[in-house]
């Protein structure tokens, strides 16, 4: 949560940056939306991995479709409402928009670590890295799956004798 909590701060003081200097010159625009871009994406990320530390493993699906439900309707309504707002004023006030969400969100994850303690040692489990140019079956290893012998994602039952090469 301290995580989320500094990257969130970052990303709105980044946007305030980028509504009061962005304008100045194209460099300085660039890093800041450089800087934003790096501390603003990852949030959604680092939170679904916080909520899976909170709950039993069999709610995974359950939890990770709520939470992209919950970003997909932000991310329709926060821009009709940023949208609304930059054309009555200006550009700068769309970075402003941005800025106060973030600052929001710290306000709220300040509250949820003040109001909740951190996640029961029998739900953590540990980081287990894996190279995105892995196939499925290797998910088969990953040492917190179930113990039992199950059909595996090549298609053969669990306990069959594997196919006869064809002459």
């Amino acid at each position: 949560r301290y995580i989320i909590a500094g990257m969130s701060l970052l990303a709105g003081l980044s946007g305030l940056a980028l509504a009061l200097f962005g304008g100045l010159d194209r460099t300085s625009a660039i890093v800041l939306f450089a800087i934003y871009g790096a501390m603003s994406l990852p949030i959604y990320g680092l939170s679904v991995a916080h909520a899976n530390d909170r709950i039993p493993r069999e709610d995974f699906v359950e939890a990770s479709a709520t939470l992209l439900l919950v970003n997909a309707l932000a991310s329709v309504i926060g821009p009709i409402v940023a949208a609304s707002i930059t054309v009555r004023t200006t550009t700068a006030a769309l970075f402003f928009v941005a800025a106060g969400v973030h600052i929001v969100h710290v306000l709220f994850v300040g509250w949820r670590i003040t109001a909740k303690d951190a996640p029961e040692e029998e739900y953590r489990e540990p980081y287990a890295p894996m190279s995105h140019q892995v196939s499925p079956v290797a998910l088969e290893l990953d040492p917190r799956g179930p113990d039992t012998e199950e059909p595996s994602a090549m298609g053969e039952e669990a306990g069959a004798e594997p196919m006869a090469p064809a002459s």
